[in-house]
């Protein structure tokens, strides 16, 4: 029923407000007088017995008003499917209401695995429609195109728990967070570890995936609302991230200790920042942590924001020398270790982890 589908742009899923995402709300109408009528039309009104679907003034559908709870309710016995489905007033669509309570708003998804008696409970003041359905997902996982990046085998695979969503019962929500890299992100929400109950952009059932442009790379959190179907997300950019230290000039940079120095530049590698070099000379070094191309955020030992610094050696001869930040934890480390096997019984390829 596309005519009557009003996908909701990503703007109106999200608005970013200082570097964090909130989901809007709807304009309430203003009623002078109670409806007479409260339906829902859907892809399931045949089911019921209609005509067709998407039937506003089928009777089969119409919701009953109780004083008591001042809501319109209704229980309809539906089979298996998955469906979608408006609020109507009046037994027309001049009136109607999407996900959210939305005038207008997108269409709203139903999924049944198995046959259910389904009852709807309508807010005439807020204009927002629950369900009751299936049980709660047991598992909400975020695929992507993404995912490769974070260590799953591929991309678009939902039931790779590297990118699960946890459970949170006290904001009935399922929240997880990720350093994805720069570029263009492409996700849906995908249900118990299948495509076979997925949402997109505006929360439809098997909607368009959701995109959104990185200029950097970035720690996301994610928060899905199984409500409403909705995406929310805090967004932190990471602008630059590199390891400034006493060995700097050795590379190359201008002087040592140079933190928008790109000669020590750590990559984005499965969630982890790297680099590596062959080039640091014997000695002992220093080194820190910086985020952004400045001293305004660094770590040092243990993570700690504007810690010690962490110091290293290099033996005698070649040597790997591989640095490492976690970006969840803060946490830096650094490797040294012989580039071939031969030798690593005798150094055994000494690492220094400071945390």
């Amino acid at each position: 029923m596309s005519s009557r589908h009003k996908r909701s742009s990503w703007a109106a899923v999200v608005v970013l407000l200082g570097g964090l995402a909130v989901l809007a709300t709807p304009a309430l109408a203003d009623h002078t007088a109670p409806p007479l009528s409260v339906s829902v039309p859907g892809s399931f009104n045949s089911e019921l017995g209609c005509a067709g679907d998407w039937m506003p003034d089928c009777p089969a559908v119409d919701l009953t008003y109780d004083s008591g709870l001042d809501r319109w309710i209704g229980t309809f016995a539906l089979p298996a499917g998955a469906y979608e489905y408006k609020v109507t007033i009046n037994d027309s669509w001049e009136e109607n209401y999407g996900a959210s309570g939305f005038p207008n708003g997108s269409n709203i998804a139903l999924v049944l695995p198995e046959p259910l008696d389904v009852t709807f409970n309508y807010d005439p003041h807020t204009h927002i429609i629950t369900h009751t359905g299936p049980p709660p997902p047991s598992s909400v996982s975020v695929p992507g195109n993404f995912q490769s990046e974070l260590g799953c085998p591929g991309d678009w695979q939902p039931d790779c728990p590297v990118t699960d969503l946890t459970y949170d019962a006290d904001l009935d929500r399922w929240i997880g967070a990720f350093t994805i890299p720069a570029g263009t992100l492409e996700f849906k929400i995908a249900i118990n570890d299948s495509w076979d109950e997925n949402y997109g952009a505006g929360g439809v059932s098997n909607g368009e995936n959701m995109v959104l442009d990185l200029p950097h790379d970035a720690r996301m959190e994610f928060s899905y609302d199984h409500g409403t179907h909705l995406v929310s997300l805090s967004i932190h950019f990471i602008e630059l991230v590199t390891a400034p230290g006493s060995y700097q000039s050795e590379l190359g940079c201008s002087a040592d200790w140079m933190p928008d120095c790109v000669g020590s530049r750590l990559v984005l590698d499965q969630g982890q920042y790297r680099f590596s070099t062959k080039a640091i000379p014997p000695g002992d070094y220093e080194f820190k942590i910086a985020v952004g191309g400045d001293w305004g955020e660094n770590y040092g030992q243990d993570g700690v924001f504007g810690g010690a610094n962490i110091p290293f050696t290099v033996p005698t001869g070649t040597w790997n020398v591989t640095f490492h930040w976690d970006p969840v934890t803060h946490v830096p480390t650094v490797t040294v270790e012989t580039p071939t096997s031969v030798s690593r019984a005798s150094w055994g390829a000494v690492k220094a982890r400071y945390r």
